[in-house]
């Protein structure tokens, strides 16, 4: 950031299996705090509101926040064992979990300090061009990205319906009828 300014940063999530040379998570994302602090206002965040550290970063940035994140649903109220954030970002103290959709991913807040997830700005999409969690946050991410470059979400829909992978990905294969 010392170098440039971007127009745009999408954060989806923070796992710590994304990091096996980069670092810790904690870390990882307080360093990306500090360096949201530089940003100007100019700048458009884009966050995911389900993941505990990614929507802390929007803490003390000048730039223009936008959040997205799943609907809320009966999914499992408990978080895995093996969950990466299972602490405040701001506090430290132990998340509370109302909607859990994936390891860390969920409605959270803290009954210390009172930091809870935002409210996203997109949390859902008529249809999503590829199945499973991550491409339905994959897809609100871009969405949102398009919506605020001025796309309606009319055509946004559009694309999203009519979108077909790339050869070799998310392949349907009939065998035998």
């Amino acid at each position: 950031l010392q170098q440039t300014n971007p127009d745009y940063l999408i954060f989806l999530n923070l796992f710590r299996d994304q990091l096996d040379r980069y670092g810790e998570v904690d870390t990882i994302a307080k360093k990306w705090q500090s360096s949201f602090v530089k940003l100007n206002p100019r700048t458009t965040l884009i966050l995911n509101a389900d993941d505990p550290q990614i929507a802390y970063l929007s803490k003390g940035t000048k730039a223009k926040v936008y959040f997205f994140g799943l609907p809320k649903t009966n999914q499992a109220k408990q978080i895995s064992h093996g969950a990466d954030t299972t602490h405040c970002p701001k506090c430290s103290h132990k998340l509370d979990f109302e909607t859990v959709f994936f390891s860390h991913l969920g409605i959270w807040h803290c009954s210390n300090c009172g930091l809870k997830r935002p409210k996203p700005t997109l949390s859902k999409l008529s249809s999503y061009p590829l199945p499973g969690t991550y491409n339905k946050y994959n897809s609100l991410a871009a969405s949102l990205f398009a919506k605020t470059e001025g796309i309606r979400m009319e055509v946004i829909e559009k694309t999203n319906k009519n979108f077909t992978p790339a050869f070799g990905r998310q392949e349907k294969i009939v065998y035998h009828g």
